[in-house]
């Protein structure tokens, strides 16, 4: 099997839904892009905001693969690396779940 690329696909929310406090996830996106910045295989991020809902928030990341993503997410200093942002977790979404990771199959 060949390897493709990874995006992840992370959902923050603004504290109590508040629009005014969304500073907080731009400076806690600013430094995590710092501490990530030259991390092996990590191709980039963005930090992207709901046009219907500007509380929400995503961040986009692309990987050149699966075990480049996997091997970081078990460095001892992935929680460091991620900490700015934790606060922001959208942890009210379905399931709980604050976080998707797809493999890309196809480009166009």
């Amino acid at each position: 099997m060949s390897a493709h690329t990874v995006r992840i696909l992370i959902w923050f929310r603004a504290q109590d839904g508040d629009v005014s406090g969304t500073e907080g996830i731009e400076r806690g996106y600013a430094t995590m892009r710092e501490e990530l910045r030259d991390r092996p295989g990590l191709i980039g991020s963005e930090l992207l905001r709901s046009a219907e809902e500007p509380d929400r928030f995503a961040v986009l990341s692309e990987w050149e693969s699966m075990s480049d993503f996997v091997a970081w997410q078990r460095e001892p200093g992935h929680d460091d690396d991620t900490a700015p942002m934790d606060a922001f977790l959208d942890t009210g979404r379905p399931g709980g779940r604050y976080a998707d990771v797809f493999v890309v199959t196809a480009k166009g």
